[in-house]
């Protein structure tokens, strides 16, 4: 019995380093959202002065226009992050309430044996929790790297610069015409 008594001890004690190690990943994965969060709402920041700067008068100018775009993706990649990985929910425990664990109607090593069930299912739902944050974040990441696709959107879709282009591209398809293969080519009889 005393092989099994020594055996519950090192069960517990791996399982309460395991289910640690997974709290810890789980603060580490919060750290690391709070570092990302930073850095785009100071990007987001940049996007707004930059706007602040490319305004003439009433109208925004095209590259004011990309800063917009820049600033609403910014926003909702920074709306994502706080909603999908800072979000205040019930974490996991190392270790559960005295009260709960006071069993007298029970022996110790049954109580024990329960408790180290409950270890972990506590490990495995934290487990759970830090892959999907993590999971998120790292999408997230990826997302805040499209940043200047939205920059360009905006700079396209802007009502000045569409028309620009649009009347730009006309005299050259006008001189692409003149320039068909078939007509410009000398005849060969």
């Amino acid at each position: 019995m005393a092989d099994n008594e020594k055996m519950l001890e090192w069960a517990e004690s791996m399982a309460l380093e395991n289910l640690r190690s997974h709290l810890n990943a789980l603060a580490a994965i919060k750290q690391e959202t709070v570092i990302t969060l930073s850095v785009l709402f100071a990007a987001m920041a940049g996007c707004i002065a930059y706007l602040g700067q490319h305004t003439n008068g009433k109208h925004l100018d095209p590259v004011a226009w990309g800063a917009v775009f820049a600033a609403i993706w910014l926003f909702a990649v920074c709306a994502a992050l706080i909603i999908q990985c800072l979000r205040v929910a019930d974490a996991p425990t190392p270790t559960n309430n005295g009260s709960v664990l006071y069993q007298p109607q029970f022996t110790l090593e049954q109580v024990r044996k329960v408790e180290l069930a409950n270890i972990d299912a506590r490990s495995t739902q934290a487990q759970q929790r830090a892959a999907r944050d993590s999971k998120w974040l790292n999408w997230l990441r990826m997302a805040a790297l499209l940043t200047p696709l939205a920059f360009g959107i905006g700079f396209e879709a802007t009502p000045q610069h569409s028309s620009a282009s649009a009347a730009a591209a006309a005299p050259q398809a006008q001189s692409a015409a003149h320039l068909h293969p078939a007509q410009a080519a000398p005849s060969a009889r």
